[in-house]
C-alpha cells in the first residue's frame, strides 16, 4: 500500500515499528502462563479459529494458547464437544451470542471459562481489532494481552 500510495518511507517505518511491538509483547509473555482460549466468530454453526489463521496468530503472540491449533481450514466449524473437552480458559465470543445463551448450551457448564466469568464479548474487545489486517493489530495483540493478565491474576 506504501508503495501505491508513494508513502514508502512512512510504510517502511509503520512496518518496522509494529514489528517491533510485537517482538516486545512476545518476549514480555513468554514466561508467562498462557491460558487456554477459545474464540467463537459463528454460532450457527459454531465456528472458530485455527492456529495457522491470522487472529488464530494474533492470540499466540498476545500470550495465549489457542484451543484449536488445528482445523480443517483457517476459520472452520467445530463440535461443540470438543470445545468442551478443549477446558479453555478464556472465551472471546465475537458470534454475537449473549451470556444466558451460552450457558443454556447443553455441557458447557463445566468448561472453566464459564465457570470463571473468564468469557468476553464484542463490549469488551472490538473484533475489528485482531479481525482486520492493519495497524490496530497492535491495539488488538495488547487487548488480548489484558485480558489474560486479567485471567492470570483472577484464578487461583
Amino acid at each position: 500500500i506504501g508503495r501505491i500510495t508513494g508513502s514508502d518511507d512512512k510504510a517502511a517505518e509503520l512496518t518496522a515499528s509494529m514489528k517491533q511491538s510485537i517482538h516486545e509483547i512476545q518476549i514480555r509473555n513468554s514466561s508467562k502462563i498462557k491460558p487456554d482460549v477459545y474464540l467463537e466468530i459463528y454460532r450457527d454453526p459454531l465456528m472458530s479459529v485455527s492456529d495457522k489463521s491470522f487472529v488464530g496468530e494474533l492470540i499466540e503472540i498476545a500470550g495465549g494458547n489457542n484451543v484449536f491449533d488445528t482445523l480443517e481450514r483457517d476459520y472452520s466449524r467445530v463440535n461443540p464437544e470438543t470445545v468442551i473437552a478443549a477446558k479453555p480458559d478464556i472465551m472471546i465470543c465475537f458470534s454475537q451470542d449473549n451470556l444466558p445463551n451460552i450457558l443454556s448450551r447443553k455441557g458447557w457448564q463445566v468448561i472453566p471459562a464459564l465457570q470463571d466469568s473468564m468469557i468476553f464479548f464484542e463490549d469488551s474487545i472490538d473484533p475489528d481489532l485482531i479481525q482486520r489486517a492493519g495497524p490496530r493489530i497492535i491495539e488488538g495483540i495488547m487487548a488480548l494481552e489484558k485480558i489474560y493478565e486479567h485471567w492470570r491474576t483472577s484464578t487461583p
